[in-house]
């Protein structure tokens, strides 16, 4: 009987620790595109930020992304693009990272197909305001 008792402590201890599953706060999301996307992406994130013009190439319309992708915005992607893990070729290299987006509680997505994407709370608030503001 105490193996049993030392297993369901066990289990709930590492069960506590995993991150829920987590929906963002699109509300959130707009905030940390204010202050850290939109200089590029434009307010309503259609590619026309004041720093678009510098960047060798165009700004991506994100109102499209969904679309582009086939209908849904593709989540984890979207997440590997926000972290700083995919090479993008406007910037020669991964998009800047911005620590107060890629650090902090962590958040557990679904990436349309079933499978976790593992983030931070931050990430996930900007992806449920990105999926807001497709078209």
């Amino acid at each position: 009987m105490s193996r049993w008792i030392l297993f369901l402590n066990l289990a709930l201890a590492v069960g506590a620790a995993a991150p829920a599953s987590a929906e963002g706060d699109p509300d959130a999301g707009a905030e940390i595109f204010a202050r850290h996307c939109a200089t590029c992406h434009g307010v309503g994130g259609q590619g026309d930020g004041p720093m678009s013009v510098l960047l060798a190439v165009p700004v991506p319309d994100l109102t499209g992304f969904a679309e582009r992708a086939g209908g849904t915005l593709p989540v984890a992607r979207t997440v590997s693009i926000i972290e700083g893990d995919a090479v993008l070729r406007g910037h020669g290299s991964a998009m800047p990272v911005f620590g107060p987006i890629t650090t902090g509680p962590s958040a557990v997505l679904d990436a349309n197909d079933g499978s976790p994407v593992q983030t931070t709370q931050s990430v996930a608030d900007l992806i449920a305001y990105l999926t807001a503001l497709q078209r």
